[in-house]
């Protein structure tokens, strides 16, 4: 019989507001649990992503909002 494996995610995000717009920090982290006691885990994977959001579009820039929106799924 085949082991099952169990993987916990987690998520963290921090926004701040600067002269710029938002700054939103993502962190992520993955764990794998044992089956067989679910206090034990490892971490498998852990990532922090850090994005500048809510800018002004340049004019030159306008028309790729249309265009993206085709494929942006929210």
């Amino acid at each position: 019989m085949e082991e099952l494996e169990i993987i916990k995610g987690e998520t963290k995000q921090e926004d701040r507001l600067n002269e710029m717009g938002i700054l939103e920090v993502w962190e992520v982290r993955l764990w794998k649990i044992d089956p067989s006691n679910s206090q034990s885990k490892s971490l498998v994977s852990s990532s922090r992503v850090t994005l500048l959001s809510n800018m002004a579009v340049p004019e030159h820039a306008n028309e790729a909002g249309e265009k993206l929106k085709k494929y942006a799924k929210l």
